[in-house]
Order: C-alpha cells, then sequence, then structure tokens
C-alpha cells in the first residue's frame, strides 16, 4: 500500500486531509487541532468517504486499522515512559484488538480449547478406569457364587465396552449441541 489513501476526485482537499490524518492514526480532535477543521465535521467528511464508492477493499482497510494501531501504540508507550499507568491498560487493549485484526488469537484460542479438552478427557478415562475397577472388585467380594461371579466376570469387558461408547456418544452429541 503506497503512503496515502486513494481517493476519488470528487473529493475536495478537505476530505483527502481528514482521510490521510486518521490513516496516520490521528484523532478527530487532533485533526481540528493541526487543521483547523472541526472535529464533528472532519467526522462527518469520514463518514461520507466510507458511504462512497471510492472506499477502500477490507484489505486496505485493515491495513488503515493497522498503521492507526501502531501510532497508538507508539503514543502509548511514550505515555508509559511518562508514568502513566492507566496507558498501559489502553495498550493491552490496543495490542489484543491488533491481535484480533490479525487473526492472531484465532490459533491460540483453538489450541487452548483442545489441549484443555485433551486434558480433561485423560481426567475422565483415568477415573472411569478407577471407578470401574473399584466396582468390578466390590462385586467380587459381594458375590460369593463362583458361578454368578464368572457370569459376571465374563460379560464384564462387553459392558465396560458399550458404557464406553455409549458416553463418548453422548459427549459428541453434547459438543455438537454446544457448536
Amino acid at each position: 500500500m503506497s503512503g496515502t489513501v486513494a481517493v476519488k476526485k470528487e473529493h475536495d482537499l478537505q476530505t483527502m486531509l481528514v482521510v490521510d490524518s486518521r490513516r496516520r492514526g490521528m484523532s478527530y480532535p487532533e485533526i481540528q487541532r493541526a487543521h483547523g477543521i472541526n472535529a464533528f465535521a472532519a467526522k462527518e467528511l469520514m463518514a461520507r468517504y466510507w458511504e462512497s464508492e471510492s472506499a477502500i477493499d477490507p484489505h486496505e482497510y485493515r491495513m488503515l486499522q493497522l498503521m492507526r494501531m501502531e501510532s497508538m501504540i507508539g503514543r502509548l508507550m511514550d505515555q508509559l515512559d511518562l508514568g502513566n499507568v492507566k496507558a498501559g491498560d489502553t495498550l493491552n487493549n490496543t495490542l489484543e484488538n491488533m491481535n484480533k485484526l490479525l487473526g492472531l488469537n484465532l490459533e491460540v484460542e483453538r489450541k487452548e480449547i483442545r489441549i484443555v479438552t485433551e486434558q480433561q478427557t485423560e481426567v475422565v478415562v483415568a477415573l472411569m478406569h478407577k471407578v470401574i475397577r473399584a466396582l468390578l472388585q466390590m462385586i467380587q467380594e459381594i458375590v460369593t457364587d463362583q458361578t454368578q461371579l464368572g457370569q459376571i466376570e465374563d460379560r464384564w469387558d462387553e459392558l465396560v465396552a458399550t458404557t464406553y461408547v455409549e458416553g463418548v456418544q453422548e459427549i459428541i452429541v453434547m459438543s455438537e449441541i454446544e457448536d
């Protein structure tokens, strides 16, 4: 992208000045102080510019926003150097917004969700194994008839496998509902 934003010829110099100033990260009050254009009028010029067919494409708009954020970050860093603690919160918010604009937060969020889900699954499976072993041990202690105990032990693996499959199916259904 070049140093200036392309505008249609119908836009007057004042509109071009406001668009360029906003691209460089200037606020409307700063534009008023620097160029003598009333802040409300500058905002109106920008609104008309965006509504016009000369408005920039989404990629160019993203670049414009990034440049404005970079300018804001520089000013916030200066404020932090001067001891303005509140600038730190604004800086963090600006950096988060920049990450969202660039899509950097999406991969981290996906990875965190997957890791948490895998960890939770491991804990649940370990807990289920422990409960199943304890249940089988309790049945073996209570049931004294060896024939009945043999029947339970013969069906035990099938019962555990079926229970696992049904549990996984319920988890899949619940996750689809949440999505």
